[in-house]
């Protein structure tokens, strides 16, 4: 098969008979305290075939993750690109108890661990070209971690959901008019060692701290992909999507902006959402054209 005919989002690649597509499972071993001790990260690696090293997506999902886009893994692995994705503490078997800011920690660690010989050599992944991809909370969490982390050059957030912006309708008065409680109550129902109430205190006392329109400056002379669901009713597009481009665009950030008619999940685009992700990857030059 010729490589200007390949489409990965239709086709599958050569066979390479050494080094086959293969997928692995992966524990991810971290330590905070302790008095908590080594806890363990549970996920798995989409491998491409070829013997790499290959570019490496970190791949996260959301609150509480039960659209885990693994569709865009495989078709992200017939491009070419290794896709890591985990659970964080206290979410879907691993280990810990669930919190925003251990979201934000497991992510910084995995990158961390990525980084090391011992998950380079057993992923055949190549560190230097590490794409930070997630949907809904694992946008926020790949926008943040792009933030405070000046190696790391691309980030997608695909229906980010800014707790900032949270936090500040939260702030705007009683009751529950964006629909946010009650959300939150139906989100906690897999995770581990937490409430409805404890995490929107968690958003409610972080506030500001955590809006990415915050952390824009950071964000500069990256590329960022914002990927955005104009009917979304969780993450509404007037207070997670817009300001956030406008703020990366004022700080030189390399935006580059899709738009949907569709729901929060891109349950009737998800071939249409893979296209663009696939568009943008070739476009900053991670996947070959």
């Amino acid at each position: 098969m010729s490589h200007d005919r390949y489409d990965p989002i239709r086709e599958d690649p050569a066979k390479d008979p050494l080094f086959p597509a293969r997928m692995e499972a992966c524990d991810f071993r971290v330590t905070y305290a302790p008095e908590t001790g080594e806890q363990h990260l549970y996920g798995i690696a989409y491998l491409p075939s070829g013997e790499g090293p290959h570019p490496c997506v970190l791949l996260l999902h959301g609150f509480p993750g039960n659209e885990k886009n693994l569709d865009l893994a495989q078709t992200l692995r017939r491009a070419g690109c290794a896709v890591v994705q985990f659970h964080y503490r206290g979410c879907w078997a691993s280990d810990g108890d669930y919190a925003f800011e251990h979201v934000l920690e497991d992510v910084r660690s995995v990158v961390g661990l990525l980084r090391t010989p011992e998950w380079r050599a057993r992923l055949r992944i190549d560190p230097e070209r590490l794409v930070l991809m997630g949907h809904s909370l694992g946008g926020f969490a790949s926008l943040m971690t792009a933030a405070g982390d000046p190696a790391i050059r691309c980030a997608c957030s695909i229906a980010g959901y800014n707790l900032g912006a949270v936090a500040a309708l939260l702030k705007k008065g009683a009751g529950d008019p964006y629909g946010i409680r009650e959300m939150f109550r139906g989100c906690v129902v897999p995770l581990k060692g937490t409430s409805d109430d404890i995490l929107l205190r968690e958003v409610e006392r972080r506030g500001a701290s955590w809006d990415v329109c915050e952390h824009a400056p950071a964000l500069a002379g990256k590329d960022v992909l914002l990927v955005c669901a104009l009917r979304d009713s969780a993450s509404i597009p007037e207070h997670h999507h817009r300001p956030l481009v406008a703020a990366l665009a004022s700080h030189g950030a390399h935006v580059s902006e899709e738009l949907f008619d569709e729901e929060h999940g891109f349950d009737s685009g998800r071939i249409a959402l893979a296209e663009a992700v696939l568009r943008w990857m070739r476009h900053i030059g991670v996947v070959r054209p």
